[in-house]
């Protein structure tokens, strides 16, 4: 937990006191070197870009002189795009291109966002750009960059010839890539035109691409289509990839299913066919409380399924801001609902804190209070099966999804109920739960940002709207 706290508590004191957030922040980066780093997670890499990033905010060339402890060369890019995104920005915002291209070629091969962003500030007759493509080319030798969006934003900074090129690397790439040596991936969203499935890595990376693929070099993407028909019958659907998928989107759903079983087994089918099936459920739930929520929270009361019943919960309370009196009255009715739900998970927490959050604007005070104690409650329960070494994430503490938890609710506490949220305080003995709830108490009362949230795993699944 020490390198986290001491980052948050960093900036905690940012308005304080500049120079001891500085020290804090280098206290956190030192400490960060007992993280466990032999995970794919890679989790001390990803702290040590974010308490760089937070350096930088403060002290840039503290930033840059600490940033030899990311890794160079082709590991690090994945890892390490926080603090180069903070840092490179600031150096962009100074016109110091040369040790922006300097620090890119260093640290941040495969980072094309970084390289996207120096040809857009560098004059078309600079002769430094050819050094930034070359970087660039490097990055698309990797098929799981997830480029497309680049070729979209900066086709017009890249000679046509090149452009091709890059994207025929990049497509020969993905085609190339050994599925069993990658982490099998599913991609399935819920649309107005019903349900789009993406079983294969290789499917989702080319769903991505071809729309811009097509445009530059047809005879490439009709051969990679001829072969590959289901995927074929998706783009005539949605011409645009995943723009289109979003234009069409029915109750914003995304789910990325991650690992399992091997991609073309009979396993996986049915793994795919649930996903699909969730999916489908999740988007109808939405949908219903977008447009009746009253209609919503009456199936959710009927409803056997914890997932119903929080996805009810959760859509009905997010649509406060757009009908403020129908759902206002339907909150003690959403409180009995997630009462019932019997999952303990941080989903669940996340649930009781928007409850919470939309009892305090409907001015219902009690409720908003009894919210929280039922948020932190689950994030109690999750605490002690992280603990359990059976059931526990394997995860450095301040990963843990009931630390998460434990952040956000503390942090709600403090913005809706300001020192009086520390009354939740009573219940809890841990040294390491009393520690970081006083830290987000005095962050929310100093009005600084919601804590940072990363797990230590990714999530089953992702919703975007």
């Amino acid at each position: 937990m020490q390198p986290d706290l001491l980052l948050r508590i960093a900036e905690v004191w940012q308005k304080a006191d500049r120079r001891k957030a500085v020290e804090l922040v280098e206290q956190a980066l030192n400490a960060s070197v007992a993280l466990p780093d032999d995970s794919p997670h890679h989790w001390r890499l990803q702290f040590q870009s974010r308490a760089l990033a937070e350096l930088a905010k403060l002290d840039l060339e503290k930033a840059i002189e600490r940033l030899p402890i990311l890794p160079q060369g082709e590991r690090g890019p994945n890892y390490v795009a926080q603090a180069l995104d903070e840092i490179l920005g600031q150096l962009l915002e100074k016109r110091d291109y040369d040790r922006a291209i300097e620090l890119t070629r260093r640290f941040g091969r495969g980072n094309l966002g970084v390289t996207g962003k120096l040809l857009k500030a560098l004059p078309k007759e600079d002769t430094r750009r050819g050094e930034v493509l070359a970087v660039a080319a490097r990055a698309v030798q990797n098929p799981m960059c997830q480029c497309a969006g680049f070729f979209k934003t900066y086709r017009d900074e890249i000679p046509a010839q090149t452009y091709r090129s890059m994207l025929g690397t990049l497509a020969h790439s993905i085609l190339d890539m050994d599925e069993e040596e990658t982490v099998s991936l599913t991609q399935v969203i819920a649309t107005s035109k019903g349900t789009v499935t993406l079983d294969t890595t290789k499917d989702i990376q080319l769903f991505e691409l071809i729309p811009v693929l097509r445009d530059t070099d047809p005879e490439l993407a009709k051969r990679i289509l001829d072969k590959r028909p289901k995927l074929a019958q998706l783009i005539e659907e949605y011409p645009d990839g995943m723009e289109s998928v979003w234009k069409t989107g029915k109750g914003g759903t995304i789910f990325y299913g991650i690992g399992g079983s091997p991609a073309g087994s009979v396993e996986r089918a049915q793994e795919v066919q649930e996903q699909t099936l969730s999916v489908h459920q999740e988007a109808e739930t939405r949908h219903l409380a977008e447009s009746d929520p009253e209609k919503a929270l009456a199936l959710a009361r009927s409803s056997p399924s914890d997932r119903v019943k929080l996805l009810a919960v959760h859509s009905i309370v997010q649509g406060f801001d757009d009908h403020q009196e129908a759902v206002a009255s339907l909150l003690p009715g959403c409180f009995d609902v997630l009462s019932e739900v019997k999952e303990e998970s941080s989903q669940v927490a996340d649930a009781w804190e928007m409850l919470a959050q939309g009892a305090h604007e409907a001015g219902l005070p009690d409720l908003a209070w009894k919210a929280l104690e039922k948020g932190l409650g689950v994030a109690a329960a999750l605490h002690k099966k992280n603990e359990d070494p059976e059931t526990g994430e394997g995860a450095p503490r301040f990963l843990w999804n009931s630390t998460g938890s434990f952040r956000r609710l503390f942090y709600r506490a403090a913005k809706l109920e300001g020192p009086a949220a520390k009354g939740l305080l009573d219940q809890y003995r841990a040294a390491d739960i009393l520690l970081v709830a006083r830290i987000e108490i005095a962050a929310a009362l100093l009005d600084l940002p919601k804590p940072h949230y990363q797990v230590s795993s990714s999530p089953r699944g992702q919703t975007r709207r």
